[in-house]
């Protein structure tokens, strides 16, 4: 189970830094462990091992919109959890160790588009990290290929291709874009 205080402040597992102070997200209290946020300009983005905001049924990924200030789940994540997520634009890319998303055969990384979850093939290990570098969407893990192309631990997927940008001899568990280059962890 996650945090749920941060000092006095009761928060259910996630906090904002406002640039002064630390504020909770909502009233609504995560009821797992939240491993992963993003955002774009209209939401909050999380994923993780978590069933239930508040009382919103919500299994693994969910929305906080900006807009309203309401939670929205977006599909049911199942077989197991969430690692990782980056949103660009309308478009939400998770990655983990799942078997489906939204009662479809989904596994272990996916694209939402704004209404619904799409695969991009077959990973065959588990997802720990996504970035996005440029419109080539890079993926890091424990796995040996992606989309049918042998590759390890390291893929990149563009235009509906994947390819092999170098192998490593261990997983891949953190990924970061500043600038031109791609980080590797």
């Amino acid at each position: 189970r996650a945090f749920q205080t941060w000092g006095s402040l009761r928060c259910g597992g996630l906090v904002a830094w406002t640039g002064k102070t630390w504020e909770k997200l909502s009233e609504h209290i995560v009821d797992g462990v939240v491993h992963a946020t993003a955002s774009n300009a209209t939401a909050l983005f999380i994923g993780g091992a978590f069933s239930k905001i508040g009382s919103l049924a919500a299994h693994g990924v969910a929305m906080l919109d900006n807009n309203t200030g309401e939670w929205v789940a977006l599909g049911d994540v199942s077989g197991g959890t969430v690692n990782t997520l980056v949103a660009q634009g309308a478009e939400v890319y998770i990655g983990g160790r799942f078997s489906a998303i939204g009662g479809e055969p989904i596994a272990r990384l996916a694209r939402w588009d704004g209404k619904r979850w799409y695969s991009l093939g077959v990973v065959d290990g588990e997802v720990h990290a996504i970035a996005l570098h440029g419109a080539t969407l890079f993926i890091g893990g424990d796995f040996s290929s992606a989309g049918g192309i042998p590759t390890s631990n390291l893929a990149a997927y563009r235009s509906g291709v994947w390819s092999s940008p170098g192998g490593l001899n261990r997983p891949v568990y953190s990924l970061a874009r500043i600038r031109a280059c791609l980080y590797i962890g």
